[in-house]
């Protein structure tokens, strides 16, 4: 009995401490946090601000700033987020900014974060809604998606035909990538002339390019059905070498993708990528095929096998 009295005193004792540490931090110091030389310090206090609700109110012109002209595009993602999670309360001054940058910005992550923002402001943001329609025919699916959630939010008695637009204009691949490049080949290179690598599956690629934009310098870009989307944060790598697309014979890739299991000794193996890629000595750029449970196969660019690996 005793030693639940105590137990029970201490806890007592703790509790004005532990409810301090679980207290919201003031907004005027989140805002103050705004300003530092730290990206990921104004990201993590933007989104911090955006749970004060109602008490973040005095902070929406700075985060109106921030989303408008922040060089670092993760910040800008967080402005976006806030205003959404403040609400309709903001929404005069709020939407229209969150329209522009949905439309506007060169990062597709922060279009699509304003798009969401759009639909917490529920009916106060009903001058957006052709926006957010045009937003549903965004090659981009994340665009369209976060396009369509806020729709139903903004527009509610209109869902069936917000579903009905969003995936009547969604890209579609036809057939498998590895059977037929013709398209990718005649889109890409005008989005990335230049690739580190690129990934090739059945039905979508990803290209690695360098990207100003990205905080690593580096980004992927979605080819999927003729479109090509994105671009989206890339993780750096040691390798500098590029090729041009231009260059790259893709006609060699089914006959790459017939050869590859066979030469791992399993003919009925699926081919599971097909990757353009300067390896991991970063020598100069091949094809990589790999086999779900065979291996890979590494092709020369003109289709000679240089090497076998088996799993």
């Amino acid at each position: 009995m005793r030693r639940h009295l105590v137990t029970a005193l201490c806890l007592t004792l703790l509790a004005p401490a532990a409810f301090a540490q679980k207290a919201p931090k003031d907004v005027s110091e989140l805002v103050a946090r705004l300003d530092s030389s730290s990206a990921s310090e104004r990201a993590s206090a933007a989104r911090s601000i955006g749970y004060q609700k109602d008490a973040a109110l005095p902070a929406v012109p700075r985060l109106l700033e921030l989303l408008a002209g922040d060089r670092e595009n993760e910040v800008r993602v967080s402005a976006a987020e806030a205003l959404g999670n403040i609400g309709p309360k903001c929404a005069k001054t709020a939407v229209p900014a969150l329209m522009k940058a949905a439309k506007e910005d060169k990062w597709p992550k922060v279009r699509s974060a304003s798009l969401s923002a759009l639909g917490e402001m529920r009916e106060a943001a009903k001058p957006a809604i052709p926006l957010l329609r045009e937003s549903l025919r965004d090659p981009d699916g994340f665009i369209a998606q976060a396009a369509r959630n806020a729709l139903f939010r903004v527009q509610p008695d209109a869902r069936d035909e917000v579903v009905a637009i969003e995936d009547a204009t969604r890209p579609k691949q036809k057939g498998s990538l590895f059977d037929d490049l013709t398209q990718l080949q005649a889109v890409l290179p005008g989005r990335a002339p230049e690739v580190y690598e690129l990934a090739i599956y059945p039905g979508f690629a990803l290209a690695t390019t360098a990207c100003a934009e990205a905080g690593s310098g580096r980004c992927q870009l979605k080819y999927e059905g003729g479109a090509v989307t994105g671009p989206t944060d890339g993780s750096a790598d040691d390798c500098e070498k590029k090729i041009a697309l231009a260059k790259v014979d893709f006609s060699v890739v089914p006959g790459l993708v017939k050869q590859a299991p066979a030469l791992l000794g399993a003919p009925g193996g699926a081919v599971t990528m097909v990757q353009l890629s300067a390896g991991v000595f970063c020598k100069s750029h091949g094809w990589i095929v790999s086999v779900k449970d065979g291996g890979m196969v590494q092709f020369k660019l003109n289709g000679k096998v240089d090497k076998v690996t088996k799993f």
